[in-house]
């Protein structure tokens, strides 16, 4: 599970100045607004939590407005192990569609396993 302090390491390498966005539903996506950043502690309904793997400090990172369709390559470069990921704004790769794009890149999946309308991540950091 990634925690605040993974999520401050990858955000030092991007621009300061850049919008931040979620991008949701893998088989249909979206960019959406960030609305918020909320702490479990502050959710009135989540004082009766207690159960293996919640705990009071966890952070939620909250979806907002849609805002236009997204792409599929967020989760193929997401997944991608960090080795072997490409620097950010390089393109090593002709104009191919996202369906042959994930063709052979390990973490693509065939199959698609989001079949909820909400977003559904990989866990790059899942022990």
């Amino acid at each position: 599970m990634p925690t605040v302090r993974d999520l401050i390491a990858l955000l030092q390498s991007r621009n300061p100045n850049a919008q931040v966005l979620l991008m949701t539903q893998r088989k249909a996506p979206f960019e959406n607004h960030l609305a918020g950043v909320v702490g479990r502690e502050e959710m009135a309904d989540q004082d009766w939590r207690v159960e293996p793997g919640v705990a009071d400090d966890d952070v939620f990172l909250v979806v907002g407005k849609r805002i236009r369709p997204g792409s599929l390559s967020a989760w193929i470069e997401a997944e991608r192990p960090t080795w072997s990921r490409r620097p950010t704004g390089s393109s090593d790769a002709g104009p191919a569609s996202e369906a042959t794009a994930a063709e052979g890149v390990p973490g693509a999946r065939e199959s698609d396993p989001d079949d909820s309308e909400d977003a559904q991540v990989s866990d790059l950091w899942a022990d």
